[in-house]
């Protein structure tokens, strides 16, 4: 289901770049013909979500790219590990693999909350983030 969902996601959502305002959120829109990274991602927690998928399994996450870029992606924790759906690549690796400086995440227990990632990206689960990191605004 991760694959099927990643990849018609990657190809149904043109890529556009969008400028945000001081709230990020304001600008996400599930599905949209044309979108950026919080768009793709966003589409790909609800679509999972409609599938059956706990949402407390489903983690957006900021990350930052080996460019500098910041990117969203969606963290879904499995028993096979916590592993990255991503607009740039077709692979669904886990999120120790992708090469990101991890930024912040979303609680698995309250969406609306999100920490900061303050440890070296490195460790078995990013479940473990909400044990080992300070809450910070979103």
């Amino acid at each position: 289901m991760l694959k099927r969902v990643n990849h018609s996601i990657n190809m149904s959502i043109i890529p556009a770049s969008k400028t945000y305002g001081s709230n990020l959120g304001d600008g996400w829109t599930i599905a949209p013909d044309m979108g950026d990274c919080n768009d793709y991602a966003v589409t790909k927690r609800h679509e999972l979500l409609e599938g059956g998928l706990p949402s407390r399994a489903l983690r957006l996450s900021v990350v930052k790219t080996a460019s500098g870029i910041g990117h969203l992606v969606l963290v879904v924790a499995t028993t096979r590990g916590d592993l990255v759906m991503d607009n740039l690549t077709e692979a669904i690796r886990p999120w120790q693999s992708t090469g990101y400086q991890w930024l912040k995440i979303q609680s698995a227990t309250d969406a609306k909350f999100w920490y900061e990632v303050k440890y070296p990206a490195s460790g078995p689960s990013m479940a473990q983030a909400d044990k080992k990191v300070r809450l910070a605004d979103r």
